[in-house]
């Protein structure tokens, strides 16, 4: 596991020239697009982790594709982790970029499983609901999940919301071992 440690600064350092400047969707959105290009090319991917390849050449290599299509700020940030060596991290500064400005904007992630696919607009309810329930911004990711039969797990930060079927069937199932059981 990579170590956040290292990520969070780096993102810090981002994220506050970023409010400075006003620019933080801006600057979130440029970032994802350069690391993520990198990340989607294999070869370049190959190129730019490797130990053997100059930092010289893997900046040429970044600059080719993000100059132009990212905000100068970020493409310097991009070259200033190579520089140092960091690029093992880039993904992991991505991650705690995106968890800054959802800090910054009162946005608290959910992870929610279903067992058929949500529609957007039951997805946006659902985020509506949590939302008024919280007090807070939800943003939902969803996955989902055929074995919990029917019903609902949503998960935000460690509080774990389960209205699955399979969790009422569970609780059933030891509801009428007990009774068994106390006879």
């Amino acid at each position: 596991m990579i170590n956040k440690t290292i990520a969070r600064r780096y993102a810090q350092a981002l994220f506050d020239i970023a409010k400075e400047q006003k620019a933080v969707e801006k600057f979130a959105q440029d970032l994802k697009y350069a690391v993520y290009s990198i990340e989607d090319n294999e070869d370049l991917k190959k190129a730019i982790y490797s130990r053997l390849v100059p930092v010289e050449a893997k900046k040429e290599l970044c600059n080719k594709i993000i100059t132009g299509n990212t905000d100068q700020m970020v493409s310097n940030f991009i070259n200033l982790v190579l520089d140092k060596s960091r690029e093992e991290y880039l993904v992991a500064i991505v991650e705690v970029f995106d968890e800054l400005v959802d800090r910054e904007n009162k946005i608290l992630k959910a992870k929610v499983r279903v067992a058929d696919a949500l529609s957007e607009d039951q997805l946006k309810k659902l985020e509506e609901n949590l939302s008024r329930m919280t007090g807070q911004n939800i943003k939902a990711s969803v996955d989902v999940d055929p074995s919990l039969i029917g019903g609902i797990t949503v998960k935000i930060g460690d509080i774990v919301y389960d209205g699955s079927v399979a969790k009422q069937l569970g609780m059933l199932k030891e509801h009428l071992q007990q009774v068994q059981l106390g006879r």
